[in-house]
């Protein structure tokens, strides 16, 4: 997710930002890397288009791991192809929610984001996935979503249907009908 603090500083200024530095050794670090190799799982790393320009700052990763540059892959189809999800803030944790497919939050900048943009949601206990603020946890819940098969579980899943009052294929429809109704 985009953060409003990083908008148009300057290079310098935005490696050493906790954010570029957080997912630099997310990226890098080797217990990830061992456990992408070992269950032969690739993650894609897609960075707000706000940020686009910065993607080469993450530097070499693993080969496990591709950073996917704006415009290179559009973002509805990578949330369509991939099996989980690891976002911060992202809407579009909806999105794959929607699909019932697990996400993973990774907000370790929680307090200021919260601080400086706000949330609408309880981000410790309405999130319908597991919540982690440190490398370390946010790679013991890789490791469970992979090992689960990428299954979103029955606690994350009640926690989302809460968010969809329909799950089918008429969404196009109803709003059709409503925009008729209003005479638009």
């Amino acid at each position: 997710t985009w953060r409003q603090w990083l908008e148009g500083v300057d290079d310098q200024t935005f490696v050493e930002s906790e954010y570029c530095q957080t997912y630099t050794e997310l990226l890098n670090d080797d217990r990830l890397t061992d456990l992408l190799e070992q269950t032969e799982t690739t993650l894609k790393f897609f960075i707000h288009p706000k940020f686009s320009e910065q993607i080469i700052h993450f530097g070499k990763v693993s080969p496990h791991v591709e950073l996917v540059p704006m415009g290179s892959e559009p973002l509805n189809e990578l949330l369509m192809s991939c099996k989980a999800l690891i976002t911060d803030y992202s809407s579009a944790a909806w999105d794959m929610l929607y699909m019932d497919k697990p996400v993973l939050f990774f907000q370790f900048d929680q307090d200021r984001y919260v601080d400086e943009v706000g949330a609408y949601v309880d981000l410790n206990e309405e999130l319908p996935g597991p919540v982690s603020k440190t490398t370390e946890v946010l790679l013991h819940d890789v490791r469970t979503c992979i090992e689960s098969g990428f299954m979103l579980g029955q606690d994350d899943r009640q926690k989302a249907e809460r968010w969809f009052d329909f799950r089918d294929n008429q969404n196009a429809k109803r709003t059709y009908d409503f925009l008729l109704g209003k005479k638009y």
